[in-house]
């Protein structure tokens, strides 16, 4: 299996807390992600979903929680462009730094 990878680094002026709440809490999401809510009790071998209007768009499985630093899921989603789904490996790594946190959100892509 190969893996095509991407990485994004951004700096946010806010606190750890806030940028947390802000990837794991539905009623932001909802703002941030053009509607869609996370499902999830954050629970390593939880279950994950990205929720629109009742659909689900992703899903997959907390793999690393860390609260406030780390974040990482399997990342599921059907693609009609070939049997079966698209998985992902997404990880959400937060540092702070001075009156901001550096979000790095790494995404791996897994192809057959």
């Amino acid at each position: 299996m190969n893996k095509a990878s991407f990485v994004y680094v951004t700096y946010i002026a806010t606190t750890p807390d806030k940028l947390w709440a802000a990837l794991t809490n539905s009623g932001f999401t909802k703002q941030y992600f053009f509607g869609s809510e996370v499902v999830s009790d954050w629970k390593i071998g939880s279950s994950f979903k990205l929720m629109n209007k009742d659909k689900v768009q992703h899903y997959g499985e907390v793999l690393v929680c860390e609260p406030y630093r780390l974040l990482t899921v399997s990342k599921s989603v059907k693609d009609k462009d070939i049997e079966g789904d698209r998985i992902s490996k997404v990880t959400y790594e937060l540092t702070p730094l001075n009156a901001t946190v550096k979000l790095t959100l790494r995404h791996d892509h897994l192809l057959e």
